[in-house]
């Protein structure tokens, strides 16, 4: 199993919406990332994607699956502070074989992450990375990490394990 868990892109400031943080949007810089992130990624044989409902995950993924002609599959248990158990839920709903992408939250991703790492897993640096329009790439066999990555800015390798 692959899994990239994508942090949502740049959005506009919480402290000044007016409106529900649910409907909270990209903002110009969130859209270049996430045209960033779908051409990054559109060479991916992805199984599917997935994304919190929140307005600015479903954004962050639009180029990806225009680009890949896949549907963006809105999953409650990607949403912004979602609980353990709901994590959990998702991960085990996914298949085993699969090639997954899951956009959620920066107060997600992290705990996201660590569930599919696990907790005992040597990494650098605490907590984990995880900032906007970042991704963890994370490939499983047979229950194990064989290899994992974070990209930011231009999703030049920060950390490869």
């Amino acid at each position: 199993m692959r899994v990239v868990v994508v942090r949502h892109a740049k959005a506009g400031e919480r402290s000044s919406w007016e409106e529900q943080e649910f409907e909270r949007s990209l903002n110009q810089a969130g859209i270049k990332q996430a045209q960033a992130i779908a051409e990054f990624l559109k060479e991916g044989t992805f199984t599917a994607l997935f994304s919190s409902p929140y307005k600015r995950c479903v954004q962050t993924l639009d180029p990806l699956g225009d680009a890949l002609g896949l549907e963006i599959k809105l999953d409650e248990r990607l949403a912004e502070n979602t609980t353990y158990v709901a994590l959990q839920s998702f991960l085990l709903s996914l298949g085993g074989d699969g090639f997954y992408v899951a956009c959620t939250h920066g107060n997600v991703a992290p705990e996201l992450v660590e569930m599919l790492i696990g907790s005992n897993m040597e990494r650098v640096g605490t907590p984990l990375r995880c900032a906007k329009g970042s991704l963890w790439d994370i490939e499983i066999v047979r229950g194990g990490v064989r290899r994992i990555s974070y990209r930011e800015d231009n999703f030049n390798t920060v950390y490869v394990g």
